[in-house]
């Protein structure tokens, strides 16, 4: 039997040393450890916005959200991951290698997302479709996604932004899940109660061992090797 006492372990998030990171982008003390973050309400928001007879009103988040388009009957997913609740010890953007955001599929489609850094302030507290911010455009700045596998990972690659949202956090202001088609895409939230289900974002930085794909696939086998024991 082994016992580490994280208190007093340089390397870990929960340690008392001054130097002490909570995640692996540090560059002195050679941590190079990856990480990947389940994201909870304390460290992401997000929230439905939708078109047409629903265009005024506001959608509280709840354990999912969808997005599609059908006319003028359009969704889309206003998110923010609030990186100033656990990167305020880091140092600066350039060190982060790859940062991939990735959200669970409850609806598929074989339509592809365009996901897009926005460009103003919101509030999840009361946007709707009319208030909700601009994005940054044109559509060629935006990435696309796919989420055509059930009860898989979507990912998203967010390197470029995060990086910019470590070195300057005032200009975080999030990103925006569009529709291609009529066919829903459904996700589970950060609102979950099974926090293995929620959104988890996958860092890596330069001089890692191992990058950001790496931990998330050892850590989904560890998982999965503990379900199969229950």
């Amino acid at each position: 039997y082994c016992r580490v006492n994280v208190a007093d372990a340089e390397h870990s998030s929960h340690s008392v040393h001054p130097a002490a990171t909570r995640w692996s982008c540090k560059s002195h003390e050679n941590r190079q450890s990856p990480n990947s973050l389940q994201l909870s309400g304390d460290m992401m928001t997000a929230v439905e916005v939708r078109g047409g007879k629903e265009k005024d009103d506001h959608f509280s988040p709840g354990q999912s959200f969808t997005t599609k388009a059908d006319g003028d009957d359009e969704s889309r997913i206003l998110m923010k991951i609030n990186t100033q609740n656990f990167l305020d010890k880091t140092e600066e953007g350039a060190m982060l290698k790859r940062a991939v955001l990735r959200m669970m599929v409850l609806d598929d489609t074989e339509n592809d997302l365009t996901i897009c850094r926005l460009i103003r302030e919101w509030s999840a507290a009361e946007v709707t479709w009319v208030t909700q911010p601009a994005y940054e455009g044109p559509k060629e700045k935006c990435i696309t996604a796919r989420a055509n596998k059930k009860d898989q990972w979507a990912e998203v690659d967010i390197s470029d932004w995060m990086r910019s949202w470590m070195s300057d956090p005032k200009k975080n202001y999030g990103i925006v899940i569009v529709p291609s088609g009529k066919d829903d895409a459904t996700f589970v939230s950060h609102l979950d109660p099974d926090a293995n289900q929620r959104p988890r974002l996958s860092l890596s930085c330069h001089g890692d061992r191992a990058d950001a794909n790496m931990v998330f696939k050892a850590k989904k086998t560890v998982l999965l090797k503990a379900a199969k024991r229950k």
